[in-house]
């Protein structure tokens, strides 16, 4: 039905009626996703754990890690703390079917997204310089860990300044690099001095 539908993107938010065989499950879902032929990711949210989503085919292609994002500067670099040391887990596709590549999903993009309950944001990158630094490090924290970069924002709205980072070609690239490699911590001096390191071309 989906396929039908044209669906690009499948989200199964904890399978809490599933048999308890997340295993068995997932791949059920993940070869009826490969029987349309149509290209269409797969993301997990709960149970079970990342590793072992990782290490098999099930054809889950992405898996939430972390917490609900929100639009504000400590939630984005929680996010990325809790998932600098799963670099070793997301890799790109070697068997050649289309359903063994697994990546480590930090959640929605904040850029542009709409405000807390409290009318905040700290991802109005047109608001001022500082923000516009927020909105860049953010994007460039979810391209070099590979995380999936998906919009939460209204576009007919959207910003010039919002646009050119969301677009910026070079994070893109980074992001969609054919090895799939997630960039790795190899440094962090308290409070917010952090050095990651990734393979490059």
């Amino acid at each position: 039905q989906y396929a039908s539908w044209g669906v690009d993107y499948v989200k199964d938010d904890d399978c809490s009626p599933c048999s308890g065989n997340y295993d068995a499950d997932y791949t059920r879902m993940g070869l009826a996703i490969a029987d349309t032929q149509r290209p269409m990711a797969l993301m997990v949210e709960g149970i079970p754990d990342a590793r072992v989503l990782s290490a098999g085919c099930t054809g889950v292609t992405m898996k939430r890690v972390g917490h609900d994002v929100a639009p504000t500067w400590r939630s984005v670099s929680s996010n990325f703390d809790l998932t600098s040391g799963l670099a070793h887990l997301a890799h790109s596709d070697q068997s050649g079917d289309g359903r063994c590549s697994f990546w480590n999903d930090l959640s929605l993009l904040q850029v542009h997204a709409p405000p807390t309950e409290a009318g905040y944001s700290d991802f109005n990158c047109d608001e001022n310089a500082e923000s516009l630094a927020m909105c860049r490090a953010h994007v460039g924290m979810y391209s070099v860990l590979k995380s999936p970069l998906i919009i939460s924002a209204w576009l007919p709205s959207m910003a010039s300044a919002s646009r050119e980072v969301l677009t910026n070609q070079m994070l893109l690239e980074i992001n969609q690099d054919k090895e799939g490699a997630q960039a790795r911590r190899v440094k962090s001096v308290p409070p917010s001095n952090t050095t990651i390191s990734g393979p490059r071309d």
